[in-house]
């Protein structure tokens, strides 16, 4: 699926020019060998541009979805993502009383 400015995609090759990466928890019944090719990996996030920014959603599952180095990579923003959806969380909340 593509937008102007968003997309979506399983190809890891596409990786290497976009400007922000943001993944997911894998999902719980698939395994990890139909899944490892999807890891993001310090090695794939060094292969992307260095102004890139990389932000895992929380909860992240280290060894899956997100290798522990890429946890540590530069470009990994994971805990600015979850002081973020602190903020989100509570928005929604408000949202949801408001319409109650």
């Amino acid at each position: 699926m593509a937008y102007r400015r968003f997309s979506t995609s399983t190809d890891m090759g596409e990786l290497a020019d976009t400007d922000i990466l943001v993944t997911d928890c894998w999902p719980d019944d698939a395994t990890p060998a139909e899944l490892e090719g999807y890891q993001i990996t310090a090695a794939v996030l060094d292969h992307r541009r260095s102004d890139s920014d990389f932000i895992p959603c929380p909860p992240v599952s280290r060894g899956e979805e997100v290798s522990a180095d890429a946890m540590l990579h530069p470009t990994c923003h994971v805990v600015e993502a979850k002081a973020f959806l602190l903020h989100a969380q509570n928005a929604a909340l408000e949202w949801t009383f408001e319409v109650i």
